[in-house]
């Protein structure tokens, strides 16, 4: 059935179909690693990005937040400052309340009538002499105010019924 020949001709058919075969394999395997390793370099390459992107974001981060803390620590001070201001506003609003408290001034005025009168007369005298200053136009002694009456013409000008009459 089978011959010698037939025999030498299927195995020299079989050596080229096998490194036919190996040769496919062997291009298959070449392609398939070099798609690996493109896609892993790829894939290295986002992941690298995406860790530079991480970095500069965190960096960005830790000044949002020096910042922050630094602001924080100033409004400390500030608080804290406005608390000793309060703090001294309210023991000097104490020290008057205790100071006038003992006072009635009511009775401080009928005890001490000339005492009182004294000084509402002296308010009083300065309050008219800044308004006779006013009324007369100046600011000082001998000093006009700017468009006051000192500026203005004495005399109205004559209205057309007096020029009529004349």
């Amino acid at each position: 059935m089978f011959s010698l020949t037939a025999l030498k001709g299927l195995w020299t058919t079989r050596k080229i179909w096998g490194g036919a075969l190996l040769v496919v394999v062997a291009i298959a395997a070449i392609a398939g690693g070099w798609l690996y390793l493109d896609t892993q370099a790829r894939r290295l390459a986002r992941i690298t990005s995406e860790r530079d992107a991480a970095r500069s974001e965190a960096v960005a981060l830790q000044s949002q937040n020096t910042q922050l803390q630094t602001r924080i620590a100033h409004a400390k001070q500030a608080v804290t400052q406005l608390n000793r201001h309060l703090a001294d506003a309210r023991q000097q609003a104490q020290s008057a309340r205790r100071k006038f408290d003992g006072h009635d001034l009511a009775e401080l005025a009928a005890r001490r009538s000339g005492l009182v009168t004294r000084y509402a007369r002296r308010a009083t005298e300065r309050v008219l002499a800044d308004l006779q200053h006013a009324i007369n136009g100046e600011t000082g002694p001998g000093q006009p105010l700017p468009g006051s009456a000192a500026d203005r013409p004495r005399e109205p000008p004559a209205s057309s019924a007096d020029r009529a009459g004349d």
